[in-house]
C-alpha cells in the first residue's frame, strides 16, 4: 500500500528519470507476478529475500555504485516536499550529499533533541524567499549510537558520495550482517549500519534538512520491555563481534564491548523478573498471569498452575 499512496506521489513530484523499488521477503515467482500487477507500469522491482533492513539498504547502496547512480533514496513511507529538486543542485554542490529528515521528528521534542545533541548548523539554502536551515550529524558518538547517520528519510546518493564509499568495507559489512542470525539482526536499525559504512568510507558528517512527512504505519511497539532491550543489545553485540574481524580499531572494540555489557545487564534484569514471577506467583496461592509482555511472550514466559490433590496445594512451572 505504500508504493500507490507514498511511493507514486513522490515520483510524480520529483520526476525522476528511473524509478526502482526494492521489496524484501519475495523468493517465488508467484510473489513476483502478484507484485507485478499491484506496480504501476514504468516503475523497475527488484526483490529478494534478504529478511532485514540493513541487507536490503546495503544492497541498494551496492547496486547505486555499480550503475553509478545519481539518485535519492526515500523511505516507504515517507512523503517528500514539493520543491526539492529546486534545493537539490545547491545542496550538492555545497555538501557534496544531504539527508531528509521529517517534519514529525523535528517538532517532536524528545527526537528532536535526540539529533539535535550531536548536530550543528551548517547553513541555510534559499528556497524563493524562505530561507531552508541546513544542519550537520556527527556520525561517530560516544555513549549511544556509537555509528549513526543521522536523519534518513531521504539520503541523496549523489556521485560525490558514491565515488567515496569504501566497496571492500560494504562487502564486508555485509557478509558481518550474515554472520548475525536474521531474526536477531532486525533489532539493529540500518541507520547504525549506514553510519559504519560513511564512517569507515571517510564521511563522518551528515547534512541534512527538514523536508518530508513520516506517515507511520503504526505497527511497530512503542514502548521497550526488558526482552526487547536485550535483544537489541544482543543485535549490536553479535555485529560488534563481526566488526572487530574487519576493523579492529578503538571504536569497532568500544562498540561490541559498550553492547555486550548491555546484554548482560538487560539479561540480569530478565532473570531477575523471572524470579519474581516465580516469587509473587507462589505467594498468591493461584494463577497467576505476569503483567510484563515480553515475559507473557517468548522464551522466559512461564505459567503457574494450581494443582489441588490430597488435600494439600503444589505447583508445577509449565514451560511454553
Amino acid at each position: 500500500h505504500e508504493i500507490e499512496e507514498y511511493f507514486i506521489k513522490n515520483i510524480n513530484m520529483i520526476k525522476p528519470k528511473n524509478a526502482i523499488v526494492y521489496i524484501d521477503n519475495i523468493f517465488t515467482e508467484k510473489q513476483k507476478k502478484m507484485l507485478a500487477k499491484a506496480v504501476p507500469d514504468g516503475i523497475e522491482i527488484i526483490t529478494g529475500n534478504w529478511r532485514d533492513r540493513n541487507t536490503c539498504v546495503l544492497t541498494i547502496i551496492k547496486d547505486a555504485v555499480e550503475r553509478g547512480d545519481d539518485a535519492l533514496l526515500v523511505d516507504s513511507d515517507n512523503e517528500i516536499w514539493p520543491g526539492l529538486q529546486d534545493l537539490d543542485g545547491e545542496l550538492v554542490d555545497k555538501y557534496g550529499f544531504y539527508t531528509i529528515l521529517d517534519e514529525e521528528e523535528f517538532r517532536s521534542e524528545s527526537e528532536w533533541c535526540r539529533f539535535s545533541r550531536r548536530s550543528v548548523r551548517l547553513g541555510a539554502v534559499m528556497f524563493g524567499e524562505r530561507e531552508v536551515e541546513v544542519y550537520g550529524y556527527k556520525i561517530a558518538g560516544r555513549g549511544k549510537m556509537i555509528y549513526y547517520i543521522g536523519p534518513k528519510q531521504g539520503v541523496r546518493l549523489s556521485p560525490w558520495l558514491l565515488k567515496r564509499v569504501d566497496v571492500d568495507f560494504l562487502d564486508k559489512l555485509m557478509k558481518a550482517l550474515g554472520g548475525v542470525e536474521p531474526h536477531v539482526r532486525n533489532y539493529v536499525s540500518d541507520e547504525t549500519t549506514l553510519g559504519m559504512l560513511l564512517y569507515y568510507s571517510g564521511v563522518r558528517t551528515t547534512p541534512f534538512i527538514v523536508w518530508s512527512n513520516h506517515r507511520h504505519h503504526g505497527s511497530a511497539p512503542h514502548k521497550e520491555w526488558p526482552l526487547q532491550k536485550l535483544l537489541v543489545a544482543t543485535a549490536h553485540a553479535r555485529l560488534g563481534r563481526e566488526l572487530i574481524k574487519i576493523r579492529r580499531d578503538y571504536r569497532a572494540i568500544w562498540y561490541f564491548l559498550r553492547y555486550k555489557l548491555t546484554q548482560i545487564y538487560n539479561y540480569t534484569l530478565c532473570i531477575i523478573n523471572k524470579i519474581k514471577i516465580r516469587v509473587n506467583a507462589l505467594s498468591l496461592g493461584s494463577v497467576y498471569v505476569a503483567e510484563n509482555e515480553d515475559l507473557n511472550t517468548s522464551i522466559v514466559r512461564r505459567t503457574c498452575t494450581e494443582i489441588k490433590s490430597l488435600g494439600h496445594r503444589s505447583w508445577r512451572f509449565r514451560r511454553l
